[in-house]
């Protein structure tokens, strides 16, 4: 729709060429509506005026006229009698609402939200544009700041980690292993030692007894590396596991609480962490460990007085050692923690691509991704930093220790006489001694890697022992009969429940009797309830009291998966997965092709002979055949076609069609539908509700509206207003209730259209 030229003033505003994308028919009969241009097929069809396009009767945009007007309320005969409509006042047209509902994103955390509005990190004052983007940066991150935990990492975390590598047993036979390699190296160099003071004696002999030490040492290294590298892989399968379980299983507040950059940053960067840095972290500690504590016994039992001068030495390194232990473990927490809105910016980016370059603001998106990055990189370049630090004082304190050997070496010497083979003996000290300083430095540098790297660990941790939901399975799942729920009669018995504690309540008391295969729309204002009825009913979130029944059931007593599986939910963005249209309908390969082309026939996106619709009369779209295949909706060919991540390829009205589809094979006697028509054309919108009416006639719908017209012709109409069932009755009775809610909402409808 083309808005035409708008006027330019006196103030100087420029004119500018409006196109409109709409679904709301209502605006196209305005005066300042130029033009119209009607598409289909990919094409443009016609293009007119308003009175040209609607008094032609052979138009399309006629005969999609003639569709809606079909079934729009006014054509709807209710109760039989001529209803007077009585326009509201205003106060009752500000407080009421038709749908859209982010209902509980004003009141509370909202239930669960499109994969697009999950994905935001709303900061404050976000949306009106300004800001400084270092600003927004630190709104971003200060909540995972305060998450964080600080000062060492809790010995817990270590302990976790080796019962998931395999417990105490591997643990020993590992740190076996070190002490095993690390003896055979010593006894390598002594051999030498002892070979050169033999005279040249029994060559062969010596040559073959250095051979197999070596070759053993070799052996026990290769056996090491295998076992360490074992348990690694182990312990971070385990810990996957046991994350990747924990995010499933989470309760909805979870994540209405966590930006998906926070969990992208767990399964991401902290599983690389555990899965390469942490095992060479843990091995390279591990073994230079090895090596300095062999060092010092063998320099010390050689020379005794060394340990004098050691003392010292070992003081002061355990002093910068733990000092910069402490700065770097946090260094590597905050380059963590500020990973996070690097992810969270991405996925938003990626989603909103389209809007991004509609609107022109890559800059912007630039500039605060830059913005993040640096600060990520401060804290990236400081531990850097801290290791150039630490290296010159380790330096310095290597050297002193290979000082200190040389010179008991030499003093002990004069004390011996010259005595040639203490003169062996000391060399061996002091080669040892000479290796100190690299081993110390390595040492150091590993223990801060390894706690630094255990942060991984420890933030998995925390989101591995998130309380779960309820049990998947309860006992009374065996005791019910396989197609329970047989009738689907549902009962809300004073119901009440709040998205998070300290949250207030969202149902306040709600009192209801859904008959066996009644039809129920549910209406009200934004923030009423509405949508929360699905949430109750899927315990995506707990009742805080009361209780809700199905055929006599209380549901909080049947296992989740049991529940949830009975019940076929149409949401409002309709989420088809990367794979094939088999995998989408029958992820679990309960059906064979024939029931899966049935549903899809049912639905009007296959039939076995294709049908190319040319009609310009789009009455003959409804005439009644399910199978027909027309209009803007293309036939699927094959059930192995491909559908990319999101159902992108197809459109809004198919991938909505698809879901029905699979609502249906679940064969469920309780189906919600929550406002699934709210952004498709009004030609879809027909299509689908034809479909749910015709498809679930035998089961208990409860449908939460965004048209009126999609309910009208609803058993019953369940009007919610803040959290309570103000009105449930059927649409005749409601409409002739002078001041009653649901006719207020209906004349507002009419005043707006």
């Amino acid at each position: 729709m083309l808005l035409g030229k708008s006027k330019g003033n006196k103030s100087g505003e420029r004119n500018a060429t409006v196109i409109l994308v709409t679904n709301a028919l209502q605006y196209l009969s305005h005066e300042m509506v130029d033009k119209i241009i009607c598409l289909g097929d990919g094409r443009v069809q016609e293009v007119g005026t308003f009175s040209e396009l609607s008094s032609d009767p052979k138009s399309r945009f006629s005969a999609f006229l003639k569709v809606l007007s079909e079934t729009s309320i006014g054509a709807m005969d209710l109760s039989g009698d001529d209803v007077d409509y009585v326009p509201e006042d205003d106060a009752m047209s500000a407080n009421l609402d038709l749908g859209g509902e982010p209902e509980v994103s004003k009141v509370i955390a909202p239930p669960p939200m499109s994969p697009k509005r999950k994905m935001s990190i709303q900061s404050v004052d976000d949306s009106a544009g300004g800001g400084n983007s270092d600003d927004q940066t630190g709104a971003l991150m200060t909540d995972e700041f305060k998450e964080r935990e600080k000062g060492a990492v809790d010995r817990l975390v270590y302990i976790s980690w080796s019962k998931a590598a395999g417990g105490i047993s591997v643990g020993v036979t590992i740190l076996s292993m070190f002490a095993g390699v690390e003896g055979l190296q010593v006894l390598s160099k002594w051999w030498l030692t002892h070979w050169s003071q033999s005279g040249g004696a029994n060559v062969v002999f010596f040559l073959g007894m250095y051979a197999v030490i070596n070759f053993s040492a070799i052996f026990a290294t290769f056996v090491r590396l295998l076992l360490f590298n074992f348990a690694g892989l182990r312990a971070s399968k385990v810990m996957f596991e046991e994350l990747l379980d924990a995010i499933l299983h989470a309760p909805m507040a979870f994540f209405d609480t966590t930006p998906i950059g926070r969990i992208m940053n767990r399964f991401s960067k902290d599983m690389y962490t555990v899965d390469e840095q942490l095992v060479v972290s843990g091995r390279s500690y591990l073994g230079t460990m090895a090596q300095v504590l062999s060092t010092i016994v063998v320099v010390t039992s050689i020379t005794p007085k060394f340990i004098f001068g050691l003392a010292p030495l070992l003081f002061f390194y355990v002093h910068q050692q733990n000092f910069f232990t402490m700065t770097y473990r946090e260094l590597k927490r905050l380059d963590s923690v500020t990973r996070s809105p690097i992810y969270a910016l991405l996925s938003e980016t990626l989603d909103g691509v389209l809007t991004i370059r509609a609107f022109g603001a890559e800059e912007n998106l630039n500039k605060r991704m830059i913005n993040m990055v640096n600060v990520q990189q401060t804290a990236y370049r400081l531990t850097f930093a801290a290791q150039c630090w630490l290296s010159v004082r380790l330096e310095f304190c290597g050297t002193m220790l290979v000082f200190v050997a040389c010179f008991v070496s030499i003093m002990q010497h004069g004390t011996r006489g010259g005595d040639e083979l203490f003169a062996g003996l000391a060399g061996l000290s002091i080669s040892f001694a000479l290796s100190i300083t690299q081993s110390l430095n390595w040492t150091v540098r590993m223990a801060s890697d390894l706690e630094a790297n255990m942060v991984a660990v420890e933030r998995i941790q925390q989101y591995s022992q998130i309380p779960s939901e309820a049990p998947r399975l309860t006992e009374i799942d065996e005791s019910l009969p396989s197609n329970w729920p047989v009738e689907g009669r549902i009962e809300f018995i004073n119901s009440k429940l709040r998205y998070r504690p300290g949250l207030p309540l969202v149902l306040k008391g709600l009192n209801i009797s859904i008959p066996a295969q009644a039809k129920v729309g549910v209406v009200g204002r934004t923030g009423a309830g509405k949508s929360t009825l699905m949430v109750a009913l899927l315990r995506l979130v707990e009742l805080d009291s009361g209780s809700i029944k199905i055929d006599g059931v209380d549901i909080r007593s049947v296992g989740l998966k049991t529940l949830r599986s009975k019940i076929a939910v149409i949401p409002q963005d309709p989420m088809l997965f990367s794979g094939s249209v088999r995998t989408n309908l029958d992820p679990f390969d309960e059906f064979d092709d024939d029931r899966l082309f049935e549903v899809l026939q049912h639905v009007g996106l296959y039939s076995s002979m294709v049908k190319n619709y040319s009609s310009n009369s789009l009455s003959s779209y409804y005439s009644g055949a399910s199978s027909n295949v027309g209009g803007r909706t293309q036939p699927i060919k094959s059930l192995s076609e491909t559908v990319t991540e999101g159902g992108t390829n197809f459109s809004v009205g198919q991938r909505q069609l698809m879901v029905i589809a699979r609502a249906m094979l679940t064969g469920a006697q309780v189906v919600i539908m929550d406002e699934a028509t709210a952004s498709v054309d009004g030609e879809t919108d027909a299509r689908i509700q034809r479909v749910f009416r015709e498809e679930f006639k035998n089961a208990t719908c409860i449908t939460v509206a965004h048209r009126l017209n999609t309910i009208m012709d609803s058993d019953l109409v369940l009007v919610m207003d803040d959290g309570r069932a103000a009105e449930f009755d059927t649409p005749s009775s409601l409409l002739s209730r002078e001041g009653g809610l649901f006719k207020a909402l209906v004349d507002a409808s009419e005043e707006e259209g």
